[in-house]
């Protein structure tokens, strides 16, 4: 019934914000910029262009990025956690030219991110700037 598909969904939001709350912060940061590329992109995110915004991120002392291996295994964190869903390509050494799906609400990671960030400048920079693109 409509019911129990509402409950559902209401179960899977908070299960998915306890699980962001949960992840090392590198992981919530990447999973923050890429719920802000997302929402532009209908959900669907180049990890080039990701990976970009990551790169820009470190540069504000936002993230520790210490290079490839440690974003595909962050990648890879999400994605193990069901937050992300890496498309059918991704699975090449060459890990940066597939896309990636957010298996989450933008809304359930916003209330989640929220709780945490609250209103860091670097995040709400962020977001504007994805947004005019």
């Amino acid at each position: 019934s409509h019911e129990t598909m509402l409950v559902n969904s209401e179960m899977t939001n908070v299960k998915h914000k306890d699980t962001i709350i949960g992840l090392p912060p590198a992981a919530r940061t990447v999973l923050c910029i890429a719920v802000t590329l997302g929402r532009c992109t209908g959900n669907v995110i180049e990890i080039q262009v990701l990976k970009r915004w990551c790169i820009d991120a470190s540069r504000h002392g936002m993230l520790d990025y210490s290079g490839d291996k440690q974003f595909s295994d962050l990648l890879n964190m999400l994605s193990n956690c069901g937050l992300l869903r890496m498309g059918e390509n991704n699975l090449g050494d060459d890990c940066y030219t597939g896309l990636l799906m957010l298996s989450v609400q933008l809304e359930d990671v916003e209330a989640a991110l929220e709780t945490m960030f609250g209103n860091q400048g670097f995040y709400k920079t962020m977001v504007e700037h994805v947004q005019k693109q």
